[in-house]
């Protein structure tokens, strides 16, 4: 597909903002992007599930609040044990709940 600059749309990967990977068409030439309606869609639904919380201190660390739909849809409870893991680029860190075995 041509661009209006002359260049051409190639499949591409990229990241928002908030670290989420998303596929799109992008110009050789002047970096454009667009996305097919599903790709949208599928960024869309992936932007739903990020939320925003507070750090707040907590003693000498500091605490990350997790939304009750998060504690709902994961089957959180107070005071299980979580691992925190940093990622590769040292932008962020995910959370894991660490599961009991009996």
């Amino acid at each position: 597909m041509k661009c209006n600059c002359g260049g051409e749309f190639k499949p591409t990967t990229r990241k928002t903002e908030e670290g989420i990977a998303y596929e799109a068409l992008a110009c050789n030439r002047c970096k454009e992007e667009l996305l097919t309606m599903k790709q949208a869609k599928k960024l869309a639904k992936a932007l739903e599930n990020v939320y925003h919380t507070t750090v707040a201190k907590w003693g000498k660390s500091i605490a990350i609040r997790v939304p009750a739909s998060v504690v709902r849809k994961q089957h959180l409870k107070a005071g299980q044990k979580a691992q925190v893991i940093p990622d590769e680029d040292n932008k962020g860190f995910r959370v894991q709940p660490e599961t009991t075995t009996a």
